[in-house]
Parts: structure tokens; sequence; C-alpha cells
């Protein structure tokens, strides 16, 4: 029922919740035999990838339960992990922290010192997944140099050897380091941290699951970022092939592939291809019945893709419908008044000034500029849309505003985006 099963595990939730309540009706049994124990906390928080956030909840409530009857260490890291990672998707960024400093204390940190590595391989890898769900937590905060700190800390316990969970471990980590180097901006270092990551799934034939998808959408971020979009098609589309054949292009890994996709097709110029695979992510996204803080981002990153082809277009009110759907996304994730509102706020001002609303137009570009104080340092969260859109759509004013001789945007591929 793991993600790489996607398909399979739909099928197999009916099951496993006949044998949810069956359980129910032998806890005495399963409290008595750690084996039985162990086999049901798996089964649950396998099922907690599946259906709503309320099950998903649920689910990892009584592997919870179950794990702390068991008292065993690796058991209460298991469940922990799962359970931090579903509070972030919900976007509670706090609540995530607590159960993840509340199992750290007892198992991996000593007086706030982390003891790594731990004793036994399994502990060791959980407590390696324990530490890569902290740095996430703490990119979302925007706090990386804590995250590179938490990351650097772990190691496996035998370097030249390491367990089959410890390689899987050290992807997610090299691919949670790359991603740290990649939104400061740093895409060519990104990519040579990202790169050897993928060949050593590839060569040892590691089976990372849904960690070597996302693996394959960042390094087509990356290509995209550096002005090399048929790279990132070329590794993207063959991956999105074999997802469509299993039916798992719907999941998370799948529609952020996707997005990636579209990105590479508006970095080439391919804005039909683009918007078509943007509009269908967002139909899946609006499908859905429930929305946390993971869709969101999809969600915002499919109106910021075809606000961009309209505006690139010269489609004007299509442009300005599109940048108003994203400005309502950033306020479902509370961010109206950072970078990312910003670029949205230069967008429509810029939208308004083709219109012909000079004074609406220079309302929004004030609004934008008082966001882009709270900046402190730049960040290349969104691919594209924090890199070279915000370059071009801000050198339009300046071209407006500033008499003095302009400067050149850092990314030569600009020349395809002129508006």
């Amino acid at each position: 029922m793991f993600e790489s099963f996607f398909s399979a595990g739909i099928i197999q939730m009916p099951h496993a919740r006949r044998i949810f309540k069956e359980s129910g009706l032998l806890s005495e049994s399963i409290a008595g035999c750690s084996t039985r124990r162990g086999d049901m906390i798996d089964l649950y928080l396998s099922s907690s990838r599946f259906s709503t956030t309320t099950w998903k909840l649920e689910a990892v409530a009584q592997a919870r339960k179950l794990s702390q009857e068991a008292g065993d260490p690796y058991l209460c890291m298991l469940v922990a992990s799962r359970e931090s990672s579903l509070l972030r998707m919900k976007g509670e960024i706090l609540k995530s922290d607590e159960v993840l400093q509340d199992v750290m204390s007892r198992y991996i940190r000593h007086d706030g010192i982390l003891m790594m590595p731990f004793g036994d391989l399994r502990c060791n890898a959980q407590a390696g997944k324990l530490i890569q769900s902290r740095a996430e937590n703490l990119i979302f905060e925007n706090d990386l140099e804590e995250a590179q700190r938490e990351l650097d800390g772990w190691r496996p316990i035998h370097e030249a050897s390491p367990s089959s969970m410890e390689k899987i471990v050290q992807v997610s980590i090299n691919l949670t380091l790359g991603r740290l180097t990649k939104i400061q901006g740093h895409f060519e270092r990104a990519l040579s941290q990202l790169t050897p990551t993928f060949e050593r799934i590839e060569a040892e034939d590691i089976d990372a699951g849904g960690w070597r998808r996302v693996l394959l959408a960042s390094i087509g971020e990356i290509y995209c970022e550096l002005g090399r979009p048929a790279d990132a098609q070329r590794i993207l589309n063959s991956e999105f092939d074999c997802m469509k054949l299993t039916k798992s292009q719907n999941m998370s890994s799948g529609l952020r592939l996707q997005l990636v996709l579209a990105e590479s097709y508006f970095r080439d110029g391919s804005y039909d291809w683009s918007r078509e695979v943007a509009d269908t992510v967002r139909r899946v996204l609006e499908r859905s019945r429930e929305q946390n803080s993971i869709s969101r981002r999809f969600h915002l990153r499919t109106w910021t893709i075809m606000a961009r082809i309209a505006h690139m277009r010269d489609h004007w009110d299509e442009a300005l419908e599109y940048w108003k759907e994203s400005l309502k996304i950033l306020d479902l994730m509370h961010d109206v008044s950072g970078p990312s509102a910003a670029i949205v706020n230069f967008s429509i001002a810029h939208v308004l000034h083709k219109q012909g609303h000079v004074d609406e137009s220079a309302e929004k570009e004030a609004s934008a500029r008082e966001c882009l104080k709270s900046e402190t340092a730049r960040r290349y969260h969104f691919t594209g849309f924090d890199s070279y859109w915000r370059d071009t759509i801000i050198s339009e004013f300046s071209q407006w505003t500033d008499p003095s001789p302009k400067v050149t945007p850092p990314i030569d591929e600009l020349e395809a985006l002129k508006i």
C-alpha cells in the first residue's frame, strides 16, 4: 500500500479497514504479541497515505497508541515521522515540530545535542528521517541555516557500507540539501549535488520510492532555472509516461512532476503545451475534496504559470483574472505580504498599466514594493516565478520610472521573456 503502489493501495483500503475493525475485537491478543503490534502499526501508517485527512490522522493516532504501548524506540520514531509529515501538510508547522522534538528528545538528543549515529541500524535510519522532517519544517519557516545544521548532523553507522534503509535516508537528506542550495539561488551547485544522488539510485538500484520522483522533479526545476528546458523534458517525460501506465500521475509526486514539465514548456516558449499541462493539474486539484499546504502550493503554481502565459501573449483580461486567482491562493496560504505577493502585485500592476488603468496600476505597484520590504534575503522557492519572471516584471517598472542606464537582468535567457 506504499506510494510506489498507489493504485493497488486504493483497491486495498476496504480490506485494510476490515482488518482494523477485526483487530479491535482482538486487541488483547495484539497487545501481547510484539510482531502483531508492529504489523498493525505498519498497516496503519501505510493506510495513512490514502483517503481523507481525517482518516489519515485517525490512522496515525491508532499507530501512535500502539507504539506507546510497545515502548519500542524504532516504532515510536516511525510513527512520529509520519505524524509530523501529515501535520506539515496541514500547515501546522508548530505541532509538527512538537511531535518531532518530543521523540527526538527521548531517543536521539542528549541535553540538546544530537547523539549520532544511533546504535541500531533501523533506529539510525529512522532517526535520519526525523532529522530530515525537522529540516523540512525549518525550510518552511525560511530558517535555511538551521536546516543545514540539522541535516549535516546525521550519518550512517558504517559510512562505507550503509544499510539499505540508511541509503534511502541518504537520498532524502541529499535531496533536501540540494533543495536548500537551489532555494538560495545557487543552481549549478544544486545540480552538482542532486545529479550524483540520482545516478547512485540508478546504479545501485536503491528502492527510493517517491523520493526518486521528487529528485527527478527537483533536477528538472534546476534545468529550467539554468535555461535548459529540453534537458528537463528529457528526464521527466519518460517518468511521466510510466506514471500514466500505473495511474499514479495524480499523486503528489506526479502532480509536482507535471508542474515542472509545464514550467519547462513555458521556458522554451511552448505556451500551448505549458497551459494544457498546468490546467490539467489545476482541474485535478480542484476536484480534490480536501486542501493542504502542498496542494495549495501546487495550485498557486498552476495559476502563476497560466497567468504568465496569458501575460506573454498580451491577453490582458485573462492574465488579470489568473493573477487575481493567484492572490486568492496566497491569501489561503496566509502569505499576502511577502515576496510572492510582491511578484503577483507587480504583475497585476503591469497588466493594469497596459489596460490604461494608470492610477490602479500605481496603487498595485506601491503594494508590491511594500511587500518586498519584508524580504531579508532573496529566495527561489517557486521555479521560474521567483527568478526570471520576477527579474523581468520588476525591470519593466524600472524602465518606466528610472531614467538612469538600465542593467541587464542576471539571467541571460530573459531575452525569451521580453514583455
